[in-house]
């Protein structure tokens, strides 16, 4: 059933890929460079360095812990995932989202718009679950987000950067978020049918 939006979607990248490749012969070789150089100008890494930053004097080997715990547990979630029904696809392919932003080599906070289809499933589950009150608790949540984020910006930026907390509540909130909505997103439909 999901051979055609996988057809189309690799066509359709393919034939952006081919024209923007006509129009600009040189980006790929440019996007590389500047792929190679942003390590260069950018100090803060992944959220799972931060997190491993806490302890200094191990903060290596936490993070390449860290990382290839969530990998392998994200390799792990695909396997279950395979040939069962959409929901429990749409819940693996938001985890994927909200891993690969844990455990990149570095991050900016921009990246994070890309989470905003995990953070619509654990809205979905929680209305589909409580439904008025579902309702509420999302609206509350992204007044939260709203405010918190801001909130944090503001009392943690130093000169004209970031702080690196910054990185870490909206990947950690979606992935706990997620972790609570799985049993809802994958089993609990699962019952209905």
């Amino acid at each position: 059933r999901r051979w055609p939006i996988v057809v189309w979607g690799v066509g359709t990248i393919t034939g952006l890929l081919a024209v923007s490749v006509l129009l600009i012969p040189d980006w790929p070789v440019m996007w590389l460079r500047q792929l190679l150089e942003h390590p260069t100008y950018t100090y803060i890494g992944s959220p799972v360095e931060i997190l491993a930053d806490a302890f200094p004097s191990m903060s290596g080997v936490i993070a390449v812990a860290m990382g290839g715990a969530l990998t392998l547990y994200l390799f792990w979630e695909w396997a279950k995932a395979a040939g069962k029904a959409d929901r429990w696809f749409q819940w693996a392919a938001a985890l994927t989202i909200v891993v690969t932003n844990l455990v990149v080599f570095r991050t900016a906070t921009t990246n994070y718009v890309v989470l905003l289809p995990a953070l619509c499933l654990i809205f979905s589950v929680l209305t589909d679950r409580w439904r008025a009150k579902g309702d509420v608790v999302v609206l509350l949540a992204m007044v939260a987000l709203l405010f918190g984020l801001w909130g944090l910006f503001l009392t943690t930026i130093e000169g004209n950067v970031e702080s690196p907390l910054m990185y870490l509540p909206v990947p950690i909130l979606t992935l706990f978020g997620l972790w609570w909505a799985r049993w809802w997103a994958i089993r609990a439909i699962r019952l209905s049918q």
